[in-house]
């Protein structure tokens, strides 16, 4: 069974990351796992998951396109940048407690696999800087 793209892309990037453990081997997930973690989803989804981390992203915007500004108002910037904070925190809390969910799903086993699996990205990533 898979997820569609937009699913996985409207959840945000710690869901992605527990949808992906039904396509990372290590992990296998059980049919009754991928449901459950399909519903979290949905939950999470219907709650405004997609919704705050569209808003940090505005936000984040804002705070860029006053970066360029050609005369700066610091007043302006300091309000958006408090307002992309803000954004960024709420998205950050919603993206907590939905990945808290998935990994109430998953057995010790699969859950160090995921652990392993994030640590070798992180890696990889430090590594391209």
């Amino acid at each position: 069974m898979t997820f569609p793209r937009t699913f996985v892309l409207a959840a945000g990037a710690a869901l992605a990351a527990g949808l992906a453990l039904a396509h990372y081997p290590a992990a296998q997930l059980t049919p009754e796992q991928r449901e459950q973690v399909r519903s979290i989803v949905e939950r999470h989804r219907a709650e405004g998951l997609a919704d705050a981390a569209q808003r940090a992203r505005d936000a984040r915007g804002e705070v860029r396109r006053l970066m360029r500004e050609s005369s700066p108002d610091e007043t302006a910037m300091r309000e958006a940048y408090r307002r992309a904070a803000k954004a960024g925190e709420d998205a950050a809390v919603l993206r907590m407690k939905a990945r808290a969910e998935v990994m109430s799903v998953l057995t010790p086993e699969q859950r160090e696999a995921l652990k392993n699996r994030s640590v070798r990205r992180h890696r990889a990533r430090r590594r391209l800087i």
